[in-house]
C-alpha cells in the first residue's frame, strides 16, 4: 500500500513539474470581417440592352470599322457568373492589312452592367 501511495505521489509530482513553464498563450481574438460596399451602384441592364451595347462597340471598333469588316453575324451569348454580365460572340470577315486577303474573325465582347469590360478578336480558319 505504501508503494502505491509513493508511486501516486511521484506520478503527481512528475505531472505537476512537467506542466510548469509550458503554458500556451491565449488565442488572440479574431478581427471582425468588414464587408466593403461596392464603389459603384449596381446598374440593372437587360441582356437585350447589353447585346446592343456590344454590337455598337464592335461596329465602332478599329478591328471592325477601320479594317473593312463585313458580313457581321451574331453567333450567341453566354451568361456569366456576375450580375448583369454576358459575353456575346460574333463572326465577321475583314481584309488582312498585310495581304488584302479575306480573314474570318471571331469577336467576343463582354458587357457588365452596361459597360464593355473585355473584347477579344481572333482569326479563325
Amino acid at each position: 500500500m505504501k508503494k502505491l501511495l509513493v508511486l501516486l505521489l511521484v506520478l503527481v509530482a512528475v505531472v505537476t513539474l512537467g506542466c510548469q513553464g509550458q503554458e500556451e498563450p491565449l488565442p488572440q481574438p479574431m478581427e471582425p470581417i468588414v464587408k466593403s460596399e461596392p464603389t459603384e451602384p449596381l446598374v440593372v441592364v437587360s441582356e437585350q440592352e447589353s447585346y446592343e451595347i456590344a454590337t455598337k462597340y464592335l461596329e465602332e471598333s478599329n478591328e471592325f470599322a477601320k479594317l473593312s469588316g463585313r458580313n457581321l453575324r451574331y453567333m450567341g451569348s453566354e451568361t456569366l457568373r456576375c450580375p448583369y454580365c454576358w459575353t456575346f460572340t460574333y463572326w465577321y470577315y475583314r481584309l488582312s492589312p498585310e495581304t488584302n486577303a479575306s480573314q474570318k474573325i471571331e469577336a467576343m465582347i463582354t458587357v457588365n452592367s452596361g459597360k464593355v469590360i473585355a473584347a477579344t478578336f481572333e482569326e479563325r480558319k
